[in-house]
């Protein structure tokens, strides 16, 4: 990574994190000017705005499925095509529908 660009490790915890140069609850420089975030307990540093944004993007997404007081699916809308899973028992969003597919009908290989 460049000189000034900054890691934040957000699972930083006394038992690890996700980089492996992360010291739990310090900002580690790295020689080539690599600042490693590593805070502690992340989450709880900001739950209230955290929960306000998102609460705020649930209703959003909700209320874009509601249409004349009522809940109906706009598949040719791209947040409801990338959102909504399943419908009526049926796989509908494309990628998740691929990644079921047999290994021998270009799904996913084991």
């Amino acid at each position: 990574m460049k000189a000034g660009s900054i890691i934040v490790d957000m699972a930083a915890s006394d038992l690890g994190g996700n980089c492996e140069l992360s010291v739990p609850g310090k900002v580690t420089v790295t020689p080539n000017g690599v600042a490693v975030h590593a805070p502690l307990n992340l989450p709880a540093s900001m739950p209230t705005g955290a929960s306000a944004f998102y609460s705020r993007n649930m209703l959003n997404l909700l209320l874009n499925f509601i249409k004349v007081g009522e809940l109906r699916f706009d598949f040719q809308d791209e947040v409801t095509a990338a959102t909504v899973i399943t419908h009526r028992g049926k796989v509908v969003q494309e990628a998740t529908r691929k990644l079921l597919q047999p290994a021998s009908r270009g799904g996913a290989k084991a």
